[in-house]
Order: C-alpha cells, then sequence, then structure tokens
C-alpha cells in the first residue's frame, strides 16, 4: 500500500482527495485493443446465439400465428437472445480471468438493449431498419464492455496526512 503524500509533495487537492499525477493510468494501444477485440467477441457469440436461436424458433413455430410463426419467432429469438449470448461472452471472459466487473457488464448489455429497442421511437431509430438493427447490434456489446471496464481498476486514494 503506498504511504500517504503530504502537503506539497505533488498533491492536487480535490474534493479532499489527494491527486497525484504519477497514480493516473496512461491508456495504451494494447489497452484499446483488447477493449475493441471484447466488443468484437462478444458481439460475435451474440450473432451466433441469437441467430442460432431465432433460427430453431422459427423452424419449431412455423405453422403457428396464422402463417406468421417464423418470423415471429426469428424476432424474438434474435432480440431476446442476442442480449444473452453477449452476456454468455462476457461469462467467458471471466471465466478467462479477465479482469473486469460481469455485474456492471451485464448492467450495460441491457442498458444497450434497452436504449436501442425501448428508445427507438423517441431517437427516431424506428424510421428505417437500416438504423434499428445495426445500433442494435453494436450499442448492446459496447456498452457492455463499457460497463464491464468500468470495474478493471480501483483509483488510489490516499489520504492526507498533517
Amino acid at each position: 500500500m503506498p504511504q500517504p503524500l503530504a502537503i506539497g509533495q505533488g498533491c492536487q487537492w480535490v474534493w479532499k482527495v489527494c491527486y497525484n499525477a504519477s497514480m493516473r493510468q496512461n491508456i495504451s494501444v494494447k489497452d484499446i485493443l483488447k477493449f475493441l477485440g471484447m466488443i468484437l467477441l462478444t458481439g460475435t457469440s451474440g450473432l451466433v446465439m441469437g441467430f442460432g436461436v431465432g433460427y430453431l424458433l422459427a423452424a419449431l413455430m412455423r405453422n403457428q400465428f396464422e402463417g406468421w410463426g417464423g418470423l415471429v419467432g426469428a424476432i424474438i429469438g434474435l432480440f431476446v437472445f442476442y442480449p444473452v449470448g453477449v452476456i454468455l461472452g462476457q461469462v467467458i471472459f471471466k471465466l478467462r480471468h479477465y479482469r473486469g466487473s460481469l455485474l456492471l457488464g451485464i448492467a450495460g448489455v441491457f442498458a444497450g438493449a434497452f436504449m436501442t429497442m425501448g428508445l427507438s421511437y423517441l431517437f427516431h431509430l424506428n424510421v428505417s431498419s437500416n438504423i434499428l438493427l445495426p445500433s442494435f447490434l453494436v450499442l448492446t456489446p459496447l456498452l457492455g464492455t463499457a460497463g464491464y471496464h468500468l470495474g478493471r481498476r480501483k483509483p488510489q486514494v490516499e489520504t492526507p496526512t498533517v
């Protein structure tokens, strides 16, 4: 544990907390590539699960709902099980000992899915399916990965000594 800094040793006091420039963590290209890789891999796991379950539900519901069962099954499979697949990808990252907060990642996935589907009328995403589906497929793993990385590093807060 680092020793507390005394007044005048490079502290900048903000809200009764000493922030030292040496405590800042620089973001490297490797960190950015890890972040982008996690977005791509969790999105891929979501696509595999969403399209797989969507195809299965479309086949199972083919002759139901007056001929619309296949379409209903495909839509339910994609829009419900795509976020589940993204969460499954995050669980795989957690099992591979990739540091982060799984709970915040799951909250980010649900926030991304809700932002695009629940607020599509408010943000005018429902004007065209060319806007709605790509924003759903991008925002869900993006916000999930951002949430996962929020719990990655704990800030080092030092108390003042007199």
